[in-house]
């Protein structure tokens, strides 16, 4: 119940994420964090899917030595993760009987592009251009990030992903809150500062 935006545009990886939290169909939060600064604020990960296992991300230490090269941190993050989940305790099986997910999704970037981390843990890279959109709002968000770069109006890739998570809190009654954004690449943005919807 939320919407992730994110976008590997001319050199910059951006991701955008609201921040409403719910119990059922009520908004338990309108602040809550779902974009994280990991390895050390080498990469950025934004995730949907149940709080616990956002709160596990935040709780992931990132050893300061042995770091993984760039090219490594998503699959390295993707185990940590993985491994962290079901230390906890958290099982599949949870989010219905015969269910094979784990209900849980994220968008990573680092320096070197951006990974979309699937909730069976599959890890895959997308290229420059190739919009992503997670959660209730997720398609939205992907169909408004297509018509901006058809538009070729020279938006840049925050730009865009702000757009598209705005987009999907007009479509999307669980897409609400404030908004975080975060970028890598040719720009550097940590999500520091709470934009609002």
């Amino acid at each position: 119940m939320t919407t992730l935006a994110g976008l590997s545009h001319n050199g910059v990886h951006a991701i955008a994420a609201d921040s409403a939290a719910f119990v059922g169909d009520i908004v338990s939060t309108r602040r809550r964090r779902k974009v994280h600064l990991i390895y050390g604020g080498s990469a950025v990960f934004c995730s949907c899917g149940p709080s616990r296992a956002s709160m596990l991300v935040e709780e992931l230490e990132t050893p300061d030595e042995g770091r993984p090269k760039l090219e490594h941190i998503p699959s390295d993050f993707t185990r940590r993760l993985a491994s962290a989940i079901r230390k906890d305790g958290w099982n599949a099986e949870q989010n219905g009987p015969g269910t094979k997910s784990w209900g849980f999704a994220g968008i990573l970037i680092t320096s070197a592009g951006l990974s979309v981390i699937g909730s069976d843990f599959n890890v895959q890279t997308l290229q420059d251009g190739e919009p992503s959109g997670l959660g209730t709002g997720g398609e939205v968000a992907r169909g408004a990030m297509e018509a901006m770069l058809g538009l070729d109006r020279g938006y840049t890739a925050l730009e865009i992903v702000q757009s598209a998570v705005r987009v999907a809190a007009r479509c999307d009654v669980f897409t609400a809150g404030d908004m975080l954004v975060a970028a890598r690449g040719d720009k550097r943005v940590d999500p520091d500062e709470w934009i609002e919807l």
